[in-house]
């Protein structure tokens, strides 16, 4: 089986990287493995692309950038690397439609890279396969922007037509059966993979009461700071928290298009003493097991990998009732509260704070549950494997 996979992750272009790693055990499962990455012709990282033609990683692994002008031109362009490497799996056009039938065309969402796979899978006459990571069905999204509510409309118009679908959750699951009555046999829940035992085995590296000895309690917050990680509610949270308790601190590792907003918003406030902002770490486990509690105040999330984490380093859990934290309620293994309900956000903190005991339980909660939810490597990826060959 061949797979040309539609992505939006740039982190593929770093060698080393978790991202490239990834794409070389996909790799591994089929007998060619071909990327399209929406991309323009510099990189997030400030890293110049030198070009459209395809980086070659393994013998069977090749990445294509879209090398786009700009971002309105990424489906055009990944649909052109899309025809090349049509011509390069069927370069007879009289016998190659007969010949080439294992081809699967795979989207990192049910949005902008569907619609470059849909196009694709069409031209080459392959089957067509959808992954959903967002809970792009709550309320929360449509009402982000007008570009999230075209989305919806792209995923209406694109979804129904996939040969067969991998989401992350069972909420999204639900969302799909019910709102585009997908056949439930069509769809492959398969959260992300997270190896458990190398975070609840790894020592921290430093620890952040060392580093930020002015905080009796650290409340750590880890995400992208954009509009929908809803971060300027959690400071005005913590707001509420530090007028009881003085010697409180917010650490909020991440990056994102809010972070100047975010940091002027807390300067407003005069919470500078309080809230300190770190750069996005790639590896958080000494941030989780040296803070005292984790914080989540998204607006939405499709799984919410980080309450995984959380949890496996065993740091007590403040989150708002979005992806897995359902399933940790469920299991009395997080304190889960509606979304911007600051009355409960700052109970739940008070309690962590003044309650050693609830800490330890919710630790201890968080750990087993999470444990007690994830899979191993091998069944992961032949799961993955599975969802898209159900496209065929």
């Amino acid at each position: 089986m061949r797979v040309i996979m539609i992505s939006t992750d740039r982190k593929i272009f770093e060698e080393g990287s978790a991202v490239r790693e990834r794409m070389i055990e996909y790799g591994n499962l089929f007998d060619e493995l071909r990327i399209i990455v929406f991309t323009k012709r510099t990189l997030d990282s400030g890293v110049k692309l030198k070009g459209a033609s395809p980086i070659k990683i393994t013998e069977n692994v090749f990445v294509y950038p879209t090398y786009s002008l700009n971002r309105w031109l990424y489906v055009f362009d990944a649909v052109k690397r899309g025809r090349k490497i049509i011509r390069h799996i069927r370069p007879s056009r009289l016998t190659g439609r007969l010949l080439v039938k294992d081809v699967v065309v795979t989207s990192q969402d049910p949005f902008e890279t569907a619609l470059a796979a849909w196009i694709i899978s069409f031209l080459g006459t392959f089957t067509f396969h959808i992954q959903a990571h967002t809970d792009f069905l709550n309320p929360h999204f449509a009402e982000h922007s007008l570009a999230n509510r075209f989305r919806i409309f792209l995923a209406a118009f694109l979804l129904p037509r996939a040969g067969s679908i991998r989401v992350v959750s069972e909420v999204i699951a639900a969302s799909l059966v019910g709102h585009f009555s997908i056949s439930p046999e069509k769809i492959t829940i398969l959260p992300i993979f997270v190896d458990g035992r190398a975070i609840s085995d790894q020592r921290p590296s430093f620890d952040l009461h060392a580093r930020y000895p002015q905080f009796r309690f650290i409340i750590l917050m880890a995400s992208r700071l954009e509009r929908e990680k809803n971060v300027h509610f959690a400071i005005s949270v913590v707001r509420e928290v530090v007028k009881k308790y003085p010697l409180t601190g917010l650490v909020i590792v991440g990056d994102g298009s809010e972070k100047k907003a975010l940091q002027k918003y807390v300067r407003a406030l005069n919470l500078d003493g309080n809230v300190v902002f770190e750069p996005w770490q790639a590896d958080l486990v000494s941030y989780f097991k040296t803070a005292n509690c984790f914080l989540l105040t998204s607006l939405y999330e499709g799984y919410g990998m980080t309450l995984i984490e959380a949890a496996l380093a065993g740091l007590p859990i403040i989150t708002s009732e979005v992806g897995v934290a359902s399933k940790l309620k469920e299991k009395e293994a997080a304190l889960v509260c509606p979304v911007g309900d600051v009355g409960c956000f700052v109970d739940a903190l008070f309690s962590t704070i003044e309650d050693n005991q609830k800490r330890e339980m919710l630790r201890l909660a968080g750990k087993e549950a999470v444990l007690s939810m994830l899979i191993g490597k091998r069944k992961y990826l032949s799961t993955f494997k599975e969802s898209i060959e159900k496209a065929l």
